[in-house]
């Protein structure tokens, strides 16, 4: 049986948020309130990273979430959404190869985690080489409210990160980029999920 790690309640509030987004964007619920623009340089708890250019609009995780999400509006009721968590799992799944959380958290996403706002399909896992490294992936695209006249779609992106001290921190990183457009769009945004990724590094393990 596959083994689910555990994530932060911050990327199960993610999930809601974007959701949220994709209402607002499409007049479905009121104006969200504004959260703060950001843009350049990232911290957040032992993750940095530089974000691309552009006025993202940035929801800080609740306490004690390990999750943060940013979202970039644009031309056209296009919009960008990127969120980016730490995953933990429990003592005795320390140990297990990068290859394998991959597969649980995959699995995990792919079959176990409900969608309330809709099904996600046409799941594919691949790898995609960034600055001359490997990361698995897995995509996905999603319809709202439904795929037989959608009002919008998405297309998703899951990344793994594994940092170089992955063994001895015994946790990993999620990244997830989101393009939502109007039906029959050709997806866009990924090459910016690739700068974000070149950027990123975490602090050493005795500095968090």
């Amino acid at each position: 049986m596959t083994r689910t790690p555990r994530e932060s309640v911050g990327n199960e509030r993610s999930h809601v948020g974007i959701v949220a987004l994709f209402l607002a964007m499409l007049g479905g619920c009121g104006a969200l309130p504004a959260p703060p623009a950001v843009t350049g340089a990232v911290e957040f708890q032992e993750m940095r990273f530089t974000l691309p250019a552009g006025q993202w609009e940035r929801s800080p995780g609740s306490p004690p979430s390990s999750q943060v999400l940013f979202t970039l509006g644009q031309e056209g009721g296009r919009t960008q959404t990127l969120s980016i968590w730490r995953v933990s799992y429990p003592n005795d799944m320390y140990g297990l190869a990068p290859e394998v959380h991959t597969t649980n958290y995959w699995n995990y996403e792919q079959y176990e985690k409900p969608r309330p706002s809709g099904p996600w399909v046409r799941f594919e896992r691949s790898k995609r080489t960034i600055a001359g490294k490997n990361y698995p992936i897995m995509t996905y695209q999603w319809h709202y409210p439904g795929a037989s006249n959608p009002k919008a779609e998405a297309h998703g992106i899951f990344l793994a990160y594994f940092p170089d001290d992955f063994r001895g921190r015994e946790r990993f990183y999620i990244f997830q980029w989101t393009d939502v457009h109007s039906p029959g769009a050709k997806q866009q945004g990924w090459e910016w999920l690739d700068q974000v990724v070149a950027s990123f590094t975490v602090s050493p393990v005795a500095n968090r």
